[in-house]
């Protein structure tokens, strides 16, 4: 079966021209309007990591980040793509997509081997099948981020760059989000808004990358530890994204939604419960309500013993504002 190979396959020369080249015809008819910030970012040594958003029924996002990849760092900086593992269980989609360097996302899973280091660079999108399944009314606000890509940076001392894709959301819009397939695909799946892709405008946006040489190993071991630093790069591409997406109708939409449910998370608070039920805090008058999202994890570590790069240098980057073609930027 191809996902026990030892190594995937990866052509640069036959990607460029089964994939690239047809996006580039639609960008020269202005079909698609396509835009690349950032790419001084990208490291010319070492190991190298691209994590990104995710969105659309199907995976155009991946195509045009490694394309960007592809004109301005060279051929030889092609990624390997992380996928779902049904891609390459399919004979008919593996045979179609392999040229890709495909490697099954069950390979990041905790406790497998990490990968060997001669699979470099790496791009993964750590929302998984949940990123490109959400509905159109949800468009920028990421979901959560699996933490495979965390252990596999620690482990090859790896820099990570976070990657905003724009261009999805509006491209390949997905009606809703199929649950009912999960047991047979193993995640969730996506029920597409439009069967073709539609004209759109996509940018793709390399942030300032963030060193893991600096982690100590030991934290690949500690789960709470991965989700932490996790949400910590995912925090720097949702201030990027959702700055980058401002007045795009989508988004608009979406804010709205977002905001409309947490104003019914904060009306089913324990606390808002407890305050508007008096009878209740008299006859408990010591006992303090203590929101789930407040109390410690019993596996956390403390504080001062993760041993972590502060992401402050890579924060105000994710809040700098596209600038046409900055110094050094290639495109």
């Amino acid at each position: 079966m191809p996902i026990d190979s030892p190594f995937p396959k990866r052509n640069p020369r036959e990607v460029n021209k089964r994939f690239f080249r047809p996006l580039r015809r639609l960008i020269k008819m202005n079909y698609f309007r396509f835009k690349v910030r950032g790419a001084n970012h990208i490291p010319t040594e070492g190991p190298i990591i691209f994590v990104a958003n995710h969105s659309g029924w199907v995976a155009l996002d991946a195509l045009f980040m490694m394309m960007a990849i592809y004109d301005t760092a060279g051929p030889a900086y092609l990624p390997y793509i992380i996928v779902h593992d049904m891609l390459i269980k399919v004979p008919m989609t593996y045979h179609f997509l392999k040229d890709l360097g495909m490697i099954p996302a069950d390979w990041l899973q905790y406790g497998r081997e990490p990968l060997p280091p001669q699979i470099n660079p790496v791009a993964i999108f750590p929302e998984g099948a949940d990123g490109n399944s959400k509905p159109f009314w949800k468009a920028y606000h990421m979901q959560h981020w699996k933490t495979g890509f965390v252990r596999l940076a620690i482990q090859h001392k790896a820099k990570v760059v976070p990657v905003v894709i724009l261009g999805g959301e509006e491209a390949v819009p997905v009606a809703a989000t199929l649950d009912a397939l999960k047991p047979l695909l193993g995640s969730v799946a996506p029920i597409p808004l439009s069967l073709a892709p539609l004209p759109s405008r996509w940018k793709v946006q390399f942030l300032e990358p963030i060193d893991f040489s600096h982690y100590d190993p030991a934290l690949i071991h500690s789960k709470e530890a991965c989700r932490d630093i996790a949400a910590e790069v995912h925090e720097i591409v949702q201030a990027r994204l959702l700055k980058a997406s401002k007045g795009k109708p989508l988004s608009w939409l979406s804010n709205l939604v977002d905001r409309d449910e947490d104003e019914d998370e904060d009306e089913n608070s324990p606390e808002k419960t407890a305050s508007e039920n008096p009878a209740q805090q008299s006859a408990e008058p010591n006992k303090e309500v203590v929101s789930e999202s407040a109390k410690p994890a019993e596996n956390s570590l403390p504080p001062k013993s993760i041993d972590r790069v502060p992401l402050s240098d890579a924060l105000s980057d994710a809040f700098d504002p596209f600038n046409p073609f900055g110094q050094d930027e290639r495109v």
